[in-house]
């Protein structure tokens, strides 16, 4: 548990966190600007019209770092479209 896990089959990260009050254990899964440039340049290669994140009212823009996260995960969007 902790640590950030990268599946390759299916380009994603995930990880493990555990809820102290009943001691469960959840899986996160989310993309990156990397797993995204991966998954865009796959879905280019097998010829697909149109790619996009799964929720744009997601993409936080709070902090000079998540603005610049955010940017980079802009311009995978747009390398698709080249």
């Amino acid at each position: 548990m902790g640590g950030l896990c990268f599946k390759t089959v299916c380009a994603v990260i995930h990880c493990h966190a555990a809820v102290v009050t009943d001691g469960s254990i959840h899986q996160r899964w989310f993309d990156d600007p990397a797993s995204l440039q991966l998954k865009y340049a796959a879905a280019k290669e097998m010829g697909l019209r149109g790619v996009g994140p799964f929720c744009y009212s997601d993409i936080v823009y709070d902090t000079p770092t998540h603005s610049a996260h955010a940017d980079a995960m802009w311009d995978a969007l747009h390398a698709f479209t080249q």
